[in-house]
């Protein structure tokens, strides 16, 4: 499933943008759709759009140190996608921004997974009553706001030299 772009467009695009240009529509496509709809869309795609689009859909929630804590949470247990996001790291061979994602796995795992297997929910309020976690959480996303922008450029490299994997132009 490709971008549809008229070369025009493709041609005065930023590079700086252009792996989130190949992935905003998709992304805007499933916006608040069911998983499976989201699902669905991705078994559609390659696998450089896979990595492209899951990175952009959790790293465009991550704004603050809480977001960092609850999404990660979330992806790794509401929607189970967090293994499709390392994977899409890897793909673009970030070592730095993997590094980064497994340590905050760990710290949230160790937080709130419980020994019976269930989790405790994750709420931005945990981090106002655990400074510990607060600390750690907020150590990382400094690492992680610092290392994106490393991850957002190796993405934009590679598709700025494979636009066949990405877009289609009409």
């Amino acid at each position: 499933m490709l971008v549809e772009m008229n070369f025009a467009e493709l041609r005065s695009m930023d590079v700086q943008s252009i792996s989130w240009k190949c992935v905003e529509p998709l992304l805007m496509q499933v916006r608040g759709q069911s998983i499976v709809v989201k699902e669905s869309l991705v078994q559609q795609l390659n696998p450089a759009q896979v990595a492209i689009f899951m990175f952009y859909a959790f790293h465009n929630h991550i704004g603050s140190a809480a977001e960092l804590y609850w999404f990660t949470q979330y992806y790794m247990t509401d929607v189970q996608a967090w293994p499709a996001i390392k994977n899409g790291v890897h793909f673009y061979e970030d070592q730095v921004m993997l590094d980064i994602l497994e340590e905050v796995e760990s710290i949230v795992t160790a937080r709130n997974h419980q020994e019976a297997g269930s989790w405790l929910e994750a709420r931005p309020s945990d981090l106002e009553q655990d400074g510990e976690l607060s600390t750690a959480i907020q150590r990382m996303y400094d690492k992680y706001r610092a290392a994106s922008a490393q991850t957002i450029s190796k993405m934009n490299a590679y598709v700025s030299q494979h636009l066949n994997e990405f877009f289609v132009l009409v």
